[in-house]
This record gives C-alpha cells, structure tokens and sequence, in this order.
C-alpha cells in the first residue's frame, strides 16, 4: 500500500491516504459502500455511510453562517449551489488519528492532483457549517476542521468538501470517544440526463468558478446553422446575463461530435457560434465588441464520442469569459 510523508509541526508523520480499501478479511464497509475516484481512502479507514445520488443538489458553504440562518433562506455569507452527481460518504479513522492529522493528508493529496481550496474553517465555525448545512449527518464531537476543494475538468466540475472531528462517541456508527470521524462529500456539476434550462444566475456563477458554462438548450437540425425556436429561452437567459453583468465579454464556443471529418465539424461549429452571436446582437442588449463567435469542431469533449450519449454531451455552446 502506498504511502507518502508528510513533515508536521517537526515530526516526521505517515501519511496514510490509500489506494484500496483494507486488507483481505478485515473489510467491514457498509453494504454498498465504496470510495469515490477523486478521493483516496485513509489507510484503515472503514466506510460507515455510503449515498449516491445520480443527479441532486447541493449548497456548498463558501463563507461563515448567517445569524439565525437556520430560519433565512440564505445560510451563509457565501455559498455556491451546485447540480450533478453526489456522493456522500463517511468514513471511520483508526484510532489514535487526529483530525489535524487527517486533514493535512487529504490536503497535500488533493493538492497534488491538482484541486485548489475555495474555503476552510477550523473549531466552532466549522461545526457552525457542518450543522446549518444539514448536509451531513449524525455528527458529534469536538475538534471540528471543514474545507472546501475544487478541481476544474472538463467534463464537470469537481467539488470536495472534508468534515473531520474527533468524536463523543456514537453507537450508532460504533465510534468511539475520540475516534475521528471524516465526513467526505464528492459533486460532479454536470447537467441532468436530458436538457433543461440553465438560468442567467447558474450561468453567473458556473463563469465565476470555473470560468465557463456548457449549455444545451440551443438547438440546430444535423448540418444546419439555423437556431430552432425552442432556443429562445436559454438565448433570453444568456441577454439577461449580458444586461445584469455590462463588463463581461464572452467567448461563444460551438462544439461538435465527431461525425464526419475533423474540418467541416470546424467549419460548422464557427458557423453555429456566429448564428448564436448573430440572435445575441439581434436583440439589441449587448455590444459587439462583448461577443466573439469561436468554434473547435470536436476538439474538447465533454464524454466519449464512441456512444450516443456521450455523442449528445458533446453537442454543446459553451460561454467562456474572455
């Protein structure tokens, strides 16, 4: 099993993030549990709660608590609310683990592949936001650390957040008193199976943290560069963005499968983000020095061009701040 070392406040401390889960025998995860990709398992962790939900959503805290937040409907100072694949799990540490320990492993590994941190809290208002969030469960103890990791990918935004506290003990879990307890929550922002209407404010927050918004509700026949009138709502919602934010340029980015040949998929997606341009500056909201027409064929997909699924992920128009 892998191992890294991690020097720590002058000692010289193993770092037991893991490839796979225990050894032959001692594997006592709850049925159906299972590590996320993006989140390596804590040497001798075992899973005690496992939820997977396809698509869901879900407030991520990005700032301290509203006073009285559990009767507002704003919880936090600043918050990001996400939609795509969520995954919650959590995860009993060996004893004799702290919860400084354990959070200074995952954060030299996630670091390494690449996620950045958006937000970290440690003692009473980290247990402030794990509890007003109601997003974790069951959570009890002292010594509480929160933080919040983002890695940008094409294919979804992925989002980590890491709860760890030392527990009061918990039956229920078979926690001990002292035992460390890691909470670990995994989403993926990516759009629900089938299409549906991304608004003027998820357009603005997707370009605020990752830079860009993939939208599929603006429609083309095979071939064709004409925008078809079910378009019209997301073209609103894409004027309405322009109008409430005067200082944003945007590239529009067409993008294609990969049926047919490398050029006129070229061809066709310019085409197509010209026309998008085009219905924008028809609409008289927007200057044309804010709007540039971009198309990349099928350069960058969002999923395998080898079934249809992924083939429809990748008929998209992405908005990509300039």
């Amino acid at each position: 099993m892998k191992a890294m070392l991690l020097l720590m406040t002058g000692l010289c401390v193993a770092v037991a993030i893991s490839n796979s889960s225990a050894g032959a025998g001692e594997i006592t995860d709850v049925s159906g549990g299972k590590d996320h990709p993006l989140v390596k398992r804590y040497d001798g962790a075992v899973i005690v709660h496992y939820d997977h939900k396809a698509f869901d959503e879900y407030t991520v805290p990005l700032g301290r608590e509203v006073p009285n937040a559990e009767y507002q409907k704003e919880q936090f100072t600043k918050s990001l609310h996400l939609e795509g694949e969520v995954t919650r799990i959590v995860y009993s540490i060996p004893n004799g683990r702290s919860s400084l320990e354990v959070m200074r492993n995952y954060e030299q590994d996630l670091k390494r592949r690449g996620f950045t941190t958006l937000y970290a809290v440690t003692g009473g208002e980290a247990e402030r936001i794990f509890s007003i969030s109601r997003q974790f469960d069951r959570a009890h103890g002292s010594d509480h650390r929160f933080s919040v990791w983002k890695l940008a990918r094409m294919e979804g935004n992925a989002y980590v957040i890491l709860y760890a506290l030392s527990s009061i003990g918990d039956p229920y879990w078979s926690f001990e008193r002292g035992q460390t307890q890691l909470h670990v929550q995994v989403i993926v922002d990516k759009p629900m199976e089938g299409n549906r209407l991304v608004g003027a404010d998820e357009m603005a927050d997707q370009i605020a943290t990752g830079g860009r918004v993939a939208l599929y509700g603006i429609y083309f026949d095979t071939n064709k560069t004409d925008i078809k009138p079910e378009s019209e709502p997301t073209l609103q919602e894409i004027a309405k963005l322009l109008t409430t934010q005067p200082s944003l340029k945007l590239l529009v980015v067409g993008h294609t499968d990969n049926v047919g040949t490398l050029a006129a998929n070229m061809d066709l997606s310019q085409r197509r983000a010209q026309a998008v341009v085009n219905a924008l500056l028809s609409k008289k909201t927007v200057g044309k020095d804010r709007l540039m027409p971009f198309g990349v064929s099928f350069a960058a997909p969002m999923a395998s061009n080898q079934t249809e699924e992924g083939r429809a992920k990748n008929r998209r128009v992405e908005l990509v701040q300039q």
